[in-house]
């Protein structure tokens, strides 16, 4: 499969026949401009979910949706990579104005376990971003946040025991500000994020561990003191 052939297969990567998600996910290992737009298409579909979840739909837009469905399944169609190649202007006109949206968040608290974990899982994944300061230029990591974000950050012992600190920065989750702690473990990456209770829009008990699962990764949860901790492994 060649790189072209791949940017099609992505547009609606469920369509197609398995054997050729199998030739693109080969090829994507071994290219590096397509893993890194691959890795893009995972963040902009992951930062529109996160996006769309807060726009109220029009009041006919169920209806509207379900007539297209029922229109669509009674047609039968064999996709091609060929034949999909015609129809990509529509969709790359819907992710126009899905950035769109992206560039233009909303404002407000985060509103739920699958948005933090959206967020987080988005920082986690864009490789685009470095490090502010790794651990051997700062002594006090936990000062270093708590200056620069307002609020006293702590870092739990449990992490730090479990995993290698290799550095941070400040991120965002949503519109908000969180202390982003990179971490190793045998060669994987894990990342640590830690935001202000206050910040969020639900409750948590701080006697219980929350976890999401999502594209694969593993979101642990959970609260202690005024702070709210997210582990992406």
């Amino acid at each position: 499969m060649e790189c072209h052939e791949v940017k099609i297969w992505m547009v609606d990567e469920d369509r197609w026949a398995s054997h050729i998600a199998e030739k693109a996910y080969h090829h994507i290992a071994a290219c590096v401009n397509c893993k890194k737009l691959y890795d893009l298409n995972d963040l902009v579909e992951i930062q529109t979910h996160i996006s769309l979840r807060q726009i109220s739909p029009p009041p006919d837009l169920l209806a509207r949706v379900k007539t297209e469905i029922q229109s669509t399944e009674t047609k039968r169609f064999h996709p091609t990579l060929r034949s999909a190649y015609m129809r990509l202007a529509p969709a790359f006109a819907l992710m126009a104005i899905c950035l769109l949206i992206i560039l233009n968040p909303f404002s407000g608290q985060i509103g739920g376990l699958g948005e933090i974990g959206s967020h987080a899982l988005a920082n986690h994944i864009d490789t685009e971003v470095p490090m502010s300061f790794r651990t051997d230029q700062i002594s006090d990591v936990s000062g270093w946040f708590s200056k620069r974000l307002g609020f006293p950050i702590r870092i739990p012992d449990g992490v730090t025991r479990k995993f290698q600190l290799l550095g941070g920065r400040e991120c965002d989750l949503g519109k908000k500000k969180a202390a982003y702690l990179y971490y190793n473990r045998q060669g994987e990456k894990i990342s640590l994020f830690i935001i202000n209770y206050r910040d969020l829009d639900f409750s948590l008990s701080p006697k219980r561990t929350y976890t999401v699962y999502d594209r694969g990764y593993e979101i642990t949860i959970w609260l202690q003191g005024t702070l709210c901790y997210t582990l992406v492994k």
